[in-house]
């Protein structure tokens, strides 16, 4: 009797060589597992996510049919915020683990300052002699809220806490333009900038004081603070002799975090943990990348995630004391969509489901083998 193989079954050998060079394509771990947030209904594949809490609830702006519209995201579900009354269009920048949202909504060409808590909708207003606008920009657990208003003729931050908003450059002295863009969650500091009508300067609110985060050696240009810990530690970026670069500073001690591989001199730092895990975008040799530092290192996140899903990410948000991430990225089609990243227990070798598939072809291809031996 001959035997007659099925031309439809590769050799065993092919199989068992694909498995092995599959394996060893794996040039890193997969250490997040990620959720495309999606669109809103009637959006235009434009998705852009500011806010992250404990939960893992994500806030945000996304296109629809009438503009841009405020979201939550809870568990795979995108909820349109609506606006404020007459409105049109609205963008949620901040969540607490109570799930207060805020932001701002436009009305008129004016934006106000907004507070979205138990399915209501709140106008936070202006300082006092505003006319041209407010801005809510970050909430913490305690309920206080920071952002910026228009007051007499200038931009002053401020701290919103029971229904009371308060200029911080009038509680902490100062009359320059500032801007409020973090708080921590104990409320114990409070980070943004202001400009003293040359240049923007990056700054911390502390202790009845505003201290000047200042520039690396060799930076002469604007400067931002956008996230803190309760542990003081500030980040954001400033400028240096070679470009702007995302910053870590604690204690007095201003930290240059470089850029990833390839860069051209620019990082951006957006967010920071209690772990001290930082967030952001740098240059790379592939263009503008989202990274995470940790453990003294800035790590690009596109080798943490399964390039199979054929997402770029550009930029990184935030994260939250478990390590999530919100960020944002292309997809293959080309649109902007917000993802949420969660750590996995244990990092999986990039190479692994090829390898599976090879080995599960290998096993189909010797079922189907048998068979006809003993058909023939």
């Amino acid at each position: 009797m001959r035997l007659a193989f099925p031309t439809s079954v590769l050799p065993l050998s092919a199989i068992v060589s694909f498995c092995i060079l599959s394996g060893a394509s794996a040039v890193s771990a997969l250490s997040y597992s990620m959720v495309d947030i999606g669109d809103l209904p009637g959006g235009a594949d434009a998705t852009y996510a500011r806010g992250l809490n404990e939960l893992g609830q994500v806030v945000g702006y996304g296109a629809t049919a009438t503009g841009y519209h405020a979201f939550l995201w809870d568990s795979g579900v995108l909820t349109d915020l609506g606006v404020v009354a007459g409105g049109s269009e609205s963008y949620a920048l901040g969540i607490n683990d109570a799930g207060q949202i805020v932001g701002y909504s436009t009305r008129d060409g004016v934006n106000h300052a907004i507070l979205w808590e138990s399915g209501a909708i709140s106008d936070l207003g202006n300082l006092p002699g505003g006319t041209v606008g407010s801005y809510a920009t970050a909430i913490n657990n305690a309920g206080q809220i920071v952002g910026f208003s228009s007051a007499d003729d200038s931009s002053r931050g401020f701290v919103w806490s029971d229904g009371v908003m308060t200029d911080i450059g009038a509680a902490y002295g100062g009359t320059d333009d500032t801007f409020a863009l973090g708080i921590s969650d104990d409320g114990s500091a409070i980070v943004g900038y202001f400009n003293d009508g040359t240049v923007n300067s990056a700054a911390l609110w502390k202790d009845g004081e505003m201290i000047e985060i200042g520039n690396l050696p060799g930076g002469h240009g604007s400067a931002f603070a956008y996230g803190v810990n309760d542990s003081g530690a500030v980040v954001g970026y400033t400028s240096s002799s070679t470009g702007p670069r995302a910053f870590l500073w604690e204690d007095g001690v201003l930290t240059n975090l470089g850029d990833l591989p390839g860069g051209l001199n620019y990082s951006q730092a957006m967010a920071i943990n209690a772990s001290g895990q930082i967030v952001g975008r740098s240059g790379s040799e592939a263009g503008v990348h989202a990274f995470v530092w940790k453990n003294g290192k800035m790590v690009d996140l596109n080798g943490e995630i399964d390039a199979l899903l054929g997402v770029s990410l550009v930029n990184a948000y935030d994260v939250n004391d478990k390590g999530q991430i919100l960020a944002i990225g292309k997809t293959a089609s080309g649109a902007n969509h917000a993802f949420l990243l969660t750590p996995l227990a244990v990092p999986v070798p990039a190479g692994l489901p090829l390898l599976s598939s090879g080995f599960l072809m290998l096993a189909v291809s010797r079922r189907r083998l048998r068979r006809r031996l003993r058909r023939g």
